[in-house]
C-alpha cells in the first residue's frame, strides 16, 4: 500500500505453506518506477535486493534463500527460534542457528541478525509486533525504497492497531539505530 501511495508500480506474490509451525509463509514483493514493467510476481533467483526474514528457518529455507546474491542482497533475518515439526519426531533436535546464520550470512552481501520477536515482546507486549518492527529495521537501513510517510499512511489505511503498529515501526528504527 505504501508503494503504491507512492505511485510505484507493485507486484506481490503470497506463498503460503502446509503444516510447518502452521504453515511457512513466502511473500514475494517487487517495487518499480511508475510505469515501469515489473514482470513475474515472483523473483528470480538472485535478483532480491531485500531479504526480510521474519522467522530464520524460512528465510534460510529452499523457496527464500536461493533469491539471495552475495553482492547484492541485504539480508535481516529474527533471530527467535521457533522449532519445525521435526523436532516432534526428535525431541532431542537442537535448533540449527548456526548452521542457518552461516547460509543466511554466505547467500547476501550483509546480514543483520535481530531479536525481534525478543524485543517486540518485551517492549510492546506482543511478538506480532516483531513484523512492523523488522520493516522499521530495513527502512531505517535505507533497504526499503518508501517513505516514512507512505508507510505511516499504509498502517493508518489498513486500520488494525494504528498506534500499536506505527510503534512497533518506530521501534525497529530506532533498533537499527542503536
Amino acid at each position: 500500500m505504501a508503494a503504491h501511495l507512492e505511485g510505484h508500480e507493485v507486484v506481490a506474490l503470497d506463498m503460503v505453506g502446509l503444516a510447518q509451525k502452521g504453515g511457512a509463509v513466502v511473500s514475494h514483493l517487487k517495487l518499480a518506477p511508475a510505469g515501469a514493467d515489473t514482470g513475474s510476481p515472483r523473483v528470480a533467483v538472485g535478483c532480491a535486493d531485500l531479504l526480510l526474514g521474519c522467522d530464520m528457518v524460512v528465510a534460510a529455507g529452499r523457496t527464500a534463500l536461493p533469491t539471495a546474491a552475495p553482492g547484492r542482497t541485504a539480508i535481516i533475518a529474527n533471530t527467535q527460534e521457533v522449532m519445525t515439526g521435526a523436532f516432534t519426531r526428535d525431541p532431542d533436535m537442537s535448533f540449527p542457528a548456526s548452521k542457518l546464520t552461516k547460509a543466511l550470512r554466505e547467500a547476501g552481501r550483509s546480514l543483520d541478525l535481530v531479536e525481534a520477536s525478543r524485543l517486540a515482546t518485551g517492549l510492546m507486549g506482543d511478538a506480532i509486533a516483531a513484523n512492523l518492527m523488522m520493516v522499521g529495521f530495513a527502512w531505517q537501513r535505507g533497504l526499503l525504497p518508501l517513505s516514512e510517510a507512505a508507510i505511516a499512511r499504509a498502517i493508518e489505511l489498513n486500520g488494525v492497531q494504528v498506534a500499536f503498529n506505527r510503534q512497533a515501526f518506530l521501534w525497529g528504527r530506532r533498533i537499527a539505530h542503536d
